[in-house]
């Protein structure tokens, strides 16, 4: 077997951004287009970028004589994590959905209500890298169906920045996907 190792795939994470548009918004293809004008940047990310988690449910199953035979899987789910350092009127809104803010002679206010119901939309998380012969790869993930949720205390101190701490969850659409990676990274190619 040939090793297929190069420390020119080893990526360093650049820069990283996080838009969220309607669902229906017209998706990317491809890493170089602008989005689409109904997508909005959520503003500056914390530093450690984007986590990916993946969790299911499965059994297993033994045979009379104990041997294993199965791997029985009844769900599938994936989440994405961010910590927004900005507060505007994106994250506001992200972490109060459902109440409507109004702004008057250069004030803000906005009724908090409780949130019951589903706020699906669509989202698109860019991330920029450099490979270890200095080029630059990007990677879209485009999420038709996600909802956003607060996963931690949003914090507000003195001696640092402000962190609201976001899970988006991706709901797969009639055929099953549940996102759709685009990368323009050569070492990702199969032919």
């Amino acid at each position: 077997m040939t090793s297929t190792r190069s420390s020119d795939n080893a990526l360093v994470l650049l820069d990283g951004f996080v838009y969220v548009g309607p669902v229906g918004t017209t998706a990317p293809t491809n890493t170089t287009t602008a989005l689409n004008a109904a997508f909005d940047e959520v503003g500056w990310l914390g530093e450690s970028g984007f986590g990916e988690t993946r969790s299911n449910n499965a059994t297993e199953v033994y045979g009379v004589n104990g041997s294993l035979i199965r791997n029985v899987r009844t769900n599938d789910t994936r989440k994405f994590t961010f910590e927004a350092l900005e507060r505007n009127a994106i994250v506001n809104g992200l972490t109060r959905p459902g109440s409507t803010p109004a702004t008057a002679t250069g004030i803000t206010t906005t009724p908090v209500k409780a949130f019951t119901g589903t706020d699906g939309r669509a989202w698109v998380l860019e991330e920029h890298f450099t490979a270890g012969d200095g080029t630059v790869v990007i990677r879209r993930v485009s999420i038709a169906l996600g909802e956003a949720a607060v996963t931690g205390t949003i914090t507000d101190n003195h001696s640092g920045l402000s962190v609201v701490q976001f899970e988006v969850t991706c709901f797969p659409s009639a055929d099953g996907v549940l996102y759709t990676d685009i990368t323009d990274n050569a070492a990702e190619s199969v032919s």
